[in-house]
């Protein structure tokens, strides 16, 4: 058997990161709670230098096996919030069926897979997205929040859901999958995310 290798830079590890990478990576943040219907935000990092690049690669460049050490560093954070653990099941933010195709996989479910093996905690696939939207990215945050209405729909959701995503932005996002869960019957929704931009 081979020596592992730290996923990011090759030096010899433990795990998926070295201890080089791992403090170069800016997981400072830890719990906010600031919208009207995600009942909790726990993000694990900035938005920025090594943590930014590793997003990145994950999400558009087919570095798929960064979702262990981003999902461990998740995890880490989450159990460092302090927040009551009384969640059913993990969900993710979905895609449209012709986005994923065109991408190859859906980045935020293959972050709640590592997730969920770390926690235990089964995953919610009854999430969908229903209404194809204009990428987020160069849109203002009233534009982001039109963008996506209506565009998600769930079918039968557990009542206390732990929501995963890779980056926060404006929150348009997770707002709308909030929204349309609460709708269809859930309580509590906790969203878990890699990094912001804000700091």
């Amino acid at each position: 058997m081979g020596t592992k290798r730290c996923v990011v830079c090759g030096a010899p590890v433990r795990d998926s990161l070295c201890e080089a990478c791992r403090s170069a990576i800016s997981h400072d943040h830890g719990f906010i709670s600031t919208m009207d219907f995600v009942d909790e935000v726990v993000i694990m990092g900035t938005y920025t230098g090594l943590l930014k690049e590793m997003v990145l690669a994950f999400k558009f460049k087919d570095k798929t096996y960064y979702k262990e050490p981003l999902a461990d560093l998740m995890v880490f954070t989450l159990f460092q919030s302090g927040l009551k653990r009384d969640w059913q099941a993990i969900t993710y933010v979905p895609m449209t069926a012709r986005d994923e195709r065109q991408r190859g996989y859906n980045q935020s479910r293959l972050l709640a897979e590592a997730i969920s093996e770390l926690t235990g905690l089964p995953l919610y696939h009854g999430l969908t997205k229903a209404v194809p939207t204009k990428a987020q990215v160069d849109l203002s945050a009233a534009e982001r929040q039109g963008n996506l209405h209506g565009a998600f729909r769930a079918a039968l959701p557990p009542k206390k859901l732990l929501l995963v995503d890779d980056v926060l932005t404006t929150g348009a996002t997770i707002e709308e999958v909030a929204k349309t869960l609460k709708a269809q019957g859930t309580k509590k929704v906790t969203a878990l995310l890699a990094a912001t931009p804000h700091v």
